[in-house]
């Protein structure tokens, strides 16, 4: 499994691992980096990374890196979601009537 990554990634995993971050940490910094990358606005989830870093005690280097990958799914996802608050909307507006 190990030898479909970068080995930059596996450096700077190793790394982290030596800076006194445990691998649950690790593991739980780079899951809420992701997830919270896929979030479809563009700009927002890098602040909210950065901010529940700071809240949480988690790595910095390590959640902004775990946003970024998400990135393209961010992007990807912006037209499903906006077409979903587009059925939401006109479901109000025809309830209304």
């Amino acid at each position: 499994m190990l030898r479909n990554f970068p080995d930059s990634i596996k450096r700077s995993a190793v790394v982290w691992l030596q800076k006194g971050i445990s691998p649950r940490r690790l593991a739980l910094t780079l899951a809420l980096g992701f997830a919270i990358g896929c979030i479809p606005v563009v700009g927002i989830p890098t602040l909210l990374c950065a901010g529940l870093a700071l809240a949480l005690r988690l790595n910095q280097p390590a959640i902004q890196p775990a946003n970024y990958v998400a990135m393209p799914l961010q992007l990807i996802l912006i037209v499903p979601f906006v077409r979903m608050g587009d059925g939401f909307s006109r479901l109000r507006i025809h309830d209304k009537h």
